[in-house]
């Protein structure tokens, strides 16, 4: 789990300070939220003035044993004010994406369609040597060797850099940075491989692969694929702002990286993920599993936490995009599911995340 620097622990401490003496001031009981409404209406409080200290322009979803206990969305949908979010808003969610093409890949697995320790030159064709040295596990731990994708050279000149030409970055790329399994490295390389192998393998856009086999059957409405942003059509998407409430302004047109989704959709993704409804148990281990323990690591699912009897007790990933910034943290043994989108990135949730579990115990 993420670490909190000094400043952000003691800031942390104050508003469990803060939220203690709110619980003095309403008299609150020591039972249950979910049988008394006292705990909901204390952290509506404190998200209302979290929002007038400008920590927060996002919606909160809290959900026990994914049925929703807690939505609200604080702020607005756009830089100039004129739209308050709602419930309905979707929001790009970052690097949660990743899970998708990785899901898809174990149940390709699943059917024996493909092999975690194949080369992807046995699925894709046309990239350099490096390609027959590295395995589909590989991409899933992110230790395949390949760089980070120069996002500056493509966006460069108010550029749009689309599908094809990140694909043809990617063909251009002449080594590797160390040797495939031995090392970490972070990569958007890494999905956008993954989804030219289920697509190879399926006949199929990456995007009716999704649906036909992963949203629909697991009835998870909400969570859908851009062609581009800005977005041709905005209704009811939650547009990115800075503190300065100046809307961003890069351009991108690549359909799979572009992953939007409303709170409620997401929390559902979590609960039927953890709960081995999409994938079986076997399937999920290996994408829980990190290359190496420690915090700075990510395993395809993010940060996945066992007890010591093997138990699965968390499920939590952050993402972000340009400001949007997303995360979601799934309680397992509690039946507690906390999803924050926001359209104003405050580099805050995880701390968001821990009050509203304070106020919730």
């Amino acid at each position: 789990m993420k670490k909190l620097s000094p400043i952000l622990f003691l800031a942390f401490l104050l508003i469990i300070a803060s939220c203690n003496q709110y619980k003095n001031n309403y008299q609150l009981s020591e039972k249950s939220i979910y049988s008394e409404s006292g705990n909901l209406h204390l952290l509506d409080s404190l998200l209302n003035d979290l929002y007038k200290e400008d920590k927060i322009n996002g919606t909160v979803l809290v959900l026990k044993n994914n049925h929703p206990v807690f939505e609200k969305s604080y702020g607005y949908a756009t830089a100039d004010k004129s739209k308050q979010l709602t419930k309905e808003y979707q929001f790009i969610i970052g690097s949660i994406y990743k899970e998708f093409p990785a899901v898809a890949i174990m149940q390709l697995e699943e059917k024996k369609l493909l092999q975690l320790q194949n080369p992807i030159s046995q699925y894709i064709s046309n990239l350099p040597e490096w390609a027959n040295s590295i395995t589909i596990e590989h991409l899933l731990q992110y230790t395949s060797g390949l760089p980070t994708i120069n996002w500056n050279q493509l966006f460069q000149n108010n550029g749009n850099p689309t599908e094809k030409e990140v694909y043809e970055h990617i063909q251009k790329i002449d080594h590797l940075e160390f040797q495939p399994g031995t090392n970490y490295l972070y990569t958007n390389c890494s999905p956008l491989l993954l989804i030219k192998i289920v697509e190879k393998i399926t006949n199929k856009k990456f995007e009716k692969y999704l649906n036909d086999n992963i949203l629909k059957p697991n009835h998870i409405n909400g969570i859908t694929l851009k062609d581009q942003f800005p977005y041709k059509n905005p209704s009811l998407m939650a547009m990115p702002f800075n503190y300065e409430y100046v809307p961003d302004s890069f351009k991108l047109s690549i359909k799979n990286l572009l992953f939007v989704s409303k709170a409620k959709s997401l929390g559902d993704w979590f609960y039927k993920l953890d709960r081995y409804k999409i994938i079986s148990e076997k399937s999920y281990k290996v994408l829980a599993k990190k290359f190496k323990a420690e915090d700075d690591f990510q395993a395809p699912l993010g940060n996945v936490i066992y007890d010591t009897k093997g138990n699965l007790i968390e499920h939590t990933h952050h993402g972000s995009s340009g400001n949007y910034e997303c995360l979601g943290r799934h309680f397992i043994q509690d039946e507690l599911t906390i999803i924050i989108l926001t359209n104003q990135k405050k580099r805050n949730l995880y701390e968001l995340s821990n009050l509203i579990k304070e106020v919730l115990k």
